[in-house]
């Protein structure tokens, strides 16, 4: 999981001749250390859960690096040395293959405002209706938990556009994307205790938001979350 830089340490010391690098001990830790990063990969596009969003980003960017040296050294040696590529030099594909598995597992769009409680049945956000002016928040806090239960657990949310206009949007049962022109959420349903998820949290990067907030239901009520 260093990509590689410890053996690079250990040649510039000179004693790098101490690791067999053809025995039992160190094809065992070379595997786990990948299957680690298949399973940290994996974790990072779709959900970890409870994560804070810094934990949930240093992931992320970790596979990033890690890919993009597994990858790229990987393909270095199938394109000059195939007759030597080995089980050793294919495993630097697995991290890679661990996002790839989780972005068609949950489904997710690299850079989109989405809010979810599964990151599984995910749609895009559609209009309920326009919130007037005057209206109070415990009623429409009462709207959208009463529409997420008749609707069998799809998830809503109230938001806030850049003309000022607040609307009701209905998502899918784990979710929801929202379209370009999305100023804030303000808040959005479960529909059961599960805290806000890693993509609850990329919402409040992606839009610049300190905080919001998640009514679940089945007991679990009104929780504020931020970064």
């Amino acid at each position: 999981m260093s990509f590689g830089v410890t053996s690079y340490i250990r040649q510039g010391l000179g004693y790098d001749s101490v690791v067999d690098y053809s025995g039992g001990a160190y094809t065992v830790g070379q595997v786990d250390g990948t299957v680690n990063s298949f399973l940290l990969g994996y974790g990072a596009a779709g959900r970890v859960p409870q994560t804070r969003i810094w934990a949930y980003r240093a992931a992320q960017e970790y596979t990033v690096a890690g890919s993009v040296y597994g990858v790229g050294h990987s393909s270095y040696v199938l394109a000059t040395d195939p007759q030597n590529f080995g089980f050793g030099d294919a495993l630097g594909f697995l991290p890679l293959g661990g996002y790839v598995t989780s972005v068609a597992r949950f489904g997710r769009t690299a850079g989109r405002v989405t809010v979810g409680s599964t990151g599984e049945n995910i749609l895009p956000a559609e209009t309920v209706r326009q919130i007037g002016r005057g209206e109070r928040v415990n009623n429409l806090i009462h709207e959208v938990a009463e529409l997420t239960y008749t609707s069998g657990g799809r998830e809503h949310a109230i938001i806030s556009l850049p003309d000022g206009r607040r609307l009701i949007v209905r998502g899918g049962e784990g979710g929801m994307t929202f379209p370009d022109g999305l100023r804030r959420v303000i808040l959005h349903t479960h529909p059961r205790p599960t805290g806000p998820s890693p993509l609850d949290f990329q919402m409040l990067e992606l839009t610049g938001q300190r905080s919001s907030w998640i009514y679940e239901l089945f007991g679990g009520g009104l929780t504020k979350f931020g970064r």
